[in-house]
């Protein structure tokens, strides 16, 4: 399992768009997923999301075993 500083170079910063909102999918969730309740499930790194006005959520993810 990485740690959180093992991928942190590969965080992906999108380039700025005249839209409100860009989304990424994986749809078969092949590298990464989210986890329902970081407060009692398993995670392998926290991320921070915003959302125009809202309070920034912190949402926990797991990375596909042997993604390299």
């Amino acid at each position: 399992m990485p740690s959180n500083s093992e991928i942190q170079h590969l965080k992906v910063t999108l380039p700025p768009s005249d839209k409100r909102k860009v989304i990424v999918f994986d749809m078969d969730e092949t590298l990464i997923h989210t986890v329902d309740d970081i407060t009692t499930c398993w995670y392998d790194a926290l991320v921070e999301m915003n959302f125009d006005d809202d309070e920034p959520i912190t949402a926990g993810i797991n990375i596909r075993p042997h993604y390299r």
